[in-house]
């Protein structure tokens, strides 16, 4: 899309050079200055693309999670069955997340922020199309259920183990194989699919 624009093209490496400054430090941490810095222009020339930090913090987490989108969304087309497409986009999202440490970071950094503008700016911008198109899919999988908790409910066992994974390699029990994303894939689907009282062991 920013092909052939060069103001399109620079807005875009902004929002891609952007991203993992505020994954290191958080909103908090960044000034315009630092992503002036990184990309190569003046202060100035940056404000020409973005009216404050707040508006390219925004538009940094939304394009990462736009990707995401359409990644899963991809997934999700090329599976036949509601439980293969879930199984299919749980496995892209471990693959993606082990992948992409900024990612994780960037989530964290947006779960411990405290301003309710932003975060509603953050929900309705950033985050709306990924948690509809799970949500969807769940609707169609389990009816009965509240498909707004489960999306959620999904969404954490995917994403919280990697937020503690440095963490849980000091807990009691910890095996190697628990950071492979193929492990956590199937562990998350058995459990979605018999829940605890008819999952039969990892192990097995």
């Amino acid at each position: 899309m920013a092909k052939g624009n060069p103001k399109k093209k620079m807005h875009e490496e902004i929002l891609k050079l952007s991203i993992p400054l505020f994954a290191k430090t958080g909103y908090e941490g960044v000034s315009m200055r630092d992503v002036a810095v990184a990309v190569g222009l003046t202060p100035a020339a940056l404000y020409y693309h973005f009216a404050d930090k707040e508006q390219l913090y925004v538009d940094a987490v939304g394009y990462a999670f736009r990707k995401v989108t359409g990644v899963l969304k991809t997934a999700i087309e090329a599976a036949p069955t509601p439980l293969a497409q879930l199984e299919s986009i749980v496995s892209v999202a471990t693959k993606m997340l082990a992948k992409d440490k900024s990612l994780v970071r960037l989530m964290q950094w947006v779960k411990l922020d405290s301003d309710r503008q932003r975060l509603q700016k953050l929900g309705t911008t950033a985050f709306d199309e990924l948690f509809l198109t799970i949500h969807k899919l769940v609707g169609k999988l389990t009816p009965g259920y509240n498909a707004g908790l489960l999306a959620v409910s999904i969404a954490s066992m995917v994403v919280f183990p990697f937020e503690v994974m440095d963490t849980c390699r000091f807990l009691p029990g910890y095996q190697p194989q628990n950071d492979d994303p193929a492990v956590l894939t199937k562990h998350v689907v058995r459990l979605l699919r018999q829940g605890l009282s008819g999952a039969e062991a990892d192990s097995q």
